[in-house]
């Protein structure tokens, strides 16, 4: 049976109290072979005190990478990804953080599937629950790969689904409305743009999506507003601007259509945010 050894060091201490103290210390050496790897030895660093967590995965990432989900985007995904994990490697903090993050990016793909129903990646978890493979991470460069492969299969089954489930002219416009909301976009022009009439379009939307082009595009938009609310304290016309609408009175009329409250109403449930980051572009 082949075993790898890995030894961690803590400082110098003295008498039978400080034993205590020095097995935590040489614990916490010892887990960085997550980033340098296996069969090495581990001098004790006192760590910086911080929210690692909100550091290496930061909201702007996690609203980018909803962001890149939401459109299918595949190299997007693995850029957002492959980002929060080079700072893991910079930061080097103890694993059970690092863990934390993965499972906090795991959710936000996780989330993504809903869009396809909740059984649709039932067999990506054919072996074990995804979350308990995520856990089990012993290396970084484990992550690294285990991410790669997810991010594809994840892709694959969300691009067959997708084709099984709407016509083309339909997925051509879902993508680009999911990615090009804030633009102004008519049914004539959109129906240009699959090249089909008008009335065809309407009605592909009605059979399909069970509701208005119209409709579909406001429902995009006021989703992203309400994220926006949640997640970041920027005034409510910088968000109606940001979403697509000029008029910040009939923002707030579409808004409270479809969520049953006004946008002062919706933030008001959730902690004030402390988020002041730039707008997705």
């Amino acid at each position: 049976m082949e075993a790898s050894v890995s030894i961690g060091i803590s400082p110098e201490f003295a008498g039978l109290n400080g034993i205590k103290t020095a097995y935590e210390q040489a614990k916490a050496a010892v887990e960085q072979y997550f980033f340098a790897g296996k069969e090495r030895i581990f001098a004790f660093a006192e760590p910086e005190r911080a929210d690692y967590a909100a550091i290496l995965f930061p909201k702007e990432d996690e609203r980018r990478l909803k962001f890149e989900i939401e459109r299918m985007d595949e190299d997007g995904m693995r850029h957002i990804v492959s980002r929060v994990l080079d700072r893991m490697e910079e930061a080097r903090q103890p694993i059970e953080t690092n863990i934390r993050v993965c499972l906090e990016l795991l959710h936000c793909f996780q989330a993504g599937f809903k869009m396809f129903g909740e059984d649709a990646f039932q067999q990506l978890e054919k072996e074990m629950p995804m979350y308990k493979r995520v856990i089990r991470f012993e290396e970084l460069a484990e992550a690294r790969l285990w991410f790669e492969q997810f991010i594809a299969a994840y892709s694959s089954r969300a691009r067959d689904i997708w084709g099984k489930t709407h016509r083309e002219e339909i997925q051509k416009l879902i993508l680009y409305i999911k990615s090009n909301y804030a633009i102004d976009l008519s049914l004539k022009q959109a129906a240009e743009m699959v090249n089909v009439s008008e009335g065809y379009l309407s009605h592909l939307f009605k059979k399909e999506l069970h509701k208005s082009f119209t409709e579909y595009v406001n429902q995009i938009r006021v989703d992203k507003a309400a994220e926006l609310l949640h997640e970041t304290n920027w005034p409510h016309y910088k968000i109606a601007e940001q979403v697509g609408y000029e008029n910040i009175n009939y923002f707030g009329r579409v808004f409270k259509k479809l969520k049953g409250m006004s946008p002062k109403q919706y933030r008001a449930q959730f902690p004030k945010a402390s988020d002041s980051s730039v707008p997705l572009e």
